[in-house]
């Protein structure tokens, strides 16, 4: 016999035994073993509301059997890996409140979820849940990033604004002319990120459209053969990292 802690007693008799068992007046807890069988008081013979916890402390072959205190009546009977029942007394019987076993062990399908659909179109690897308007069925992920395009220039050159889901480009500028690259309406592309670097001789000019800034200044040079600057649109300019 051991006792365990409990917040709201003193303490929790835990008992365990191997043979056929009754149930005693200050056992709470019962850790049974499989193919046992474990006897209950009469409910007349204890207060109202008694409970009483017993568990299959193991795997289950034949289950533990939760009897009447004369053999006659099966109250329940335990055949889970490690499941358990909840017995309290209401005076004139027994009743089971509670059967349960680990998470683990619960067995559980998703098509049980009555909005999701993959019998139909039965799953492949690497597919997620999609909603259709009815309901959730397999489907190939899409969207997301992609790896940033890499664009050389050698003339002037003024960048369209992106497509809502571009993220990043980077530009390269090369040769031996100086070359100015006007940057799109920060308004319409905001979170858009743009690398631009001076492969070339010459210096690079990267400018704004119309009264934005980059820093608070219309235009940025860069001065020196492989440099490079990055700059970000917040909404209303452009913001060098």
């Amino acid at each position: 016999m051991s006792y365990l802690f409990n917040g709201n007693k003193k303490y929790v008799v835990v008992s365990e035994s191997t043979d056929t068992y009754t149930l005693k007046s200050g056992d709470e807890i019962y850790l049974a073993v499989d193919n046992q069988t474990v006897k209950l008081p009469n409910p007349s013979d204890v207060n109202k509301g008694r409970e009483y916890n017993i568990k299959l402390n193991g795997t289950y072959t034949n289950g533990v059997l939760i009897k009447s205190l004369d053999g006659n009546t099966t109250y329940y009977t335990i055949n889970k890996d490690y499941g358990s029942a909840h017995l309290v007394s209401n005076g004139s019987t027994w009743l089971v409140l509670a059967d349960t076993l680990p998470v683990s062990q619960i067995p559980f399908s998703i098509n049980t979820l009555t909005d999701v659909d993959t019998a139909t179109t039965p799953p492949t690897s690497n597919q997620v849940l999609s909603w259709n308007g009815t309901n959730w069925i397999p489907a190939t992920p899409s969207g997301g990033g992609t790896r940033p395009t890499i664009t050389d220039k050698t003339a002037d050159f003024v960048i369209s604004t992106p497509s809502a889901s571009l993220l990043q480009e980077i530009y390269t500028v090369s040769g031996s002319s100086a070359v100015t690259m006007t940057l799109p309406d920060a308004t319409a592309c905001t979170g858009m990120r743009y690398d631009i670097k001076r492969l070339g001789t010459a210096t690079v000019t990267v400018a704004c459209n119309g009264v934005q800034t980059i820093d608070g200044q219309t235009t940025i040079l860069i001065l020196a053969q492989y440099a490079s600057i990055t700059v970000i649109s917040n909404g209303s300019n452009w913001i060098i990292l």
